[in-house]
């Protein structure tokens, strides 16, 4: 117990002198019995540091250095005297760049991996969904994607590459620059929001309410777990939600935020990838497209959802396509054959007659030729 003791002391004192030791696993309360300043959990804390933390204030050592940084870092002379202050990113589900991954992962082709007997290869170019991750050397098939088939979201293997980028302890991209703005100043500009770059008692680094000054992060963690277990605070929480969702400006700001993110090349891959490999996806986004056109041409906005235009839902007008199938028409070769409406498009004079001819029993499918054969004429076959 003594020795062990003993070299806990000198390994926490090299610690302090800045040299670099790997951390054994020891709780809070044995280190506070055994004197130490520091321990090792071996969990990351809120900003994903894997690293010691200090035993009075349990702050990890590695947000402590970054707040020291911090601190020292001077203002952008091109901000016009606006002073930024420099605060650690948070763990984020979004997926990294190219040039990120560029720092885990040699960039190799193929047969270069095959060559040098390796199991995975990453060759910097995403796949059919949209993923720039490693791939199988055996069937070349996309690493995120075997984790999406089997956790069924992205967001794990995101948080997995975002924590070995933040093992290679890279400065330049864990930094966010956030305003400096005093609870004074954010009164004065009518601003409900306020940042002093300060920690709060559990240690984030957030901005603040200017009306109590609550911690962000630390609002959002107490009304969630409100959430989940005070039922009437749920349905207030609800209805509030409800009538926030209907007001014009939240829904031209949620419109401009999904143009935004739709534009975006890593969404817009994935997208297109998927037309390229699901048929079904690719039915649905051509009608919703066309749907589009239509009405603008006729000047005419899309208010209500496809499924109530369709007058189905989307599995019933599947099978509805499905019944109306010639003996050579599958999913698989959606494209030699098309989606034809019965009585044509161009007999629409308005918006609501629009709406009227994408009834699903206005709509067959037809063999490509035929169909562009056809033309605006109505040629009823079924």
């Amino acid at each position: 117990m003594l020795e062990d003791r003993l070299s806990a002391e000198n390994r926490d004192e090299a610690c302090n002198e800045g040299f670099v030791v790997a951390p054994e696993i020891i709780s809070r309360q044995n280190a506070a019995a055994l004197g130490l300043t520091r321990y090792f959990s071996g969990l990351p804390c809120p900003y994903g540091h894997v690293a010691q933390r200090r035993v009075i204030g349990n702050r990890c050592v590695e947000c402590h250095r970054l707040a020291a940084r911090r601190h020292r870092a001077e203002s952008d002379p091109s901000r016009d005297g606006q002073r930024v202050i420099l605060v650690p990113v948070p763990l984020t589900t979004e997926w990294p760049t190219v040039t990120q991954l560029e720092l885990l992962f040699e960039v190799e082709s193929h047969k270069s991996a095959m060559a040098n007997g390796r199991t995975r290869y990453f060759s910097g170019k995403p796949c059919p969904f949209g993923h720039v991750d490693q791939r199988n050397v055996a069937n070349q098939r996309c690493v995120a994607c075997q984790w999406r088939k089997t956790s069924g979201s992205d967001s794990k293997r995101a948080l997995k590459l975002w924590n070995q980028l933040r093992a290679l302890r890279l400065d330049d991209d864990v930094f966010l620059e956030q305003p400096y703005v005093t609870q004074a100043e954010a009164i004065k500009e009518g601003l409900k929001r306020f940042f002093i770059g300060e920690m709060c008692k559990l240690g984030h680094i957030s901005p603040r309410y200017t009306g109590n000054g609550e911690c962000v992060v630390c609002s959002g963690m107490r009304n969630k777990e409100r959430y989940a277990n005070d039922p009437e605070f749920r349905k207030r929480r609800i209805k509030y939600e409800a009538a926030r969702n209907r007001r014009p400006d939240v829904r031209e700001i949620r419109r401009l935020k999904a143009v935004e993110y739709n534009r975006r090349a890593d969404v817009r891959a994935r997208l297109l990838g998927r037309v390229k490999f699901d048929p079904l996806f690719k039915m649905q986004w051509n009608i919703r497209t066309l749907l589009r056109n239509t009405l603008k041409k006729h000047k005419h906005k899309k208010t209500s959802r496809l499924q109530d235009i369709l007058g189905c839902s989307i599995d019933y007008f599947r099978h509805h396509i499905a019944r109306q199938f010639t003996e050579w028409m599958n999913w698989d070769n959606y494209g030699e054959w098309e989606l034809d409406h019965i009585r044509p498009l161009s007999a629409a004079t308005s918006g609501a007659d629009v709406i009227a001819l994408f009834h699903h029993t206005n709509i067959r499918p037809l063999s490509r030729g035929l169909n562009r054969s056809k033309g605006s004429n109505r040629e009823y076959l079924i």
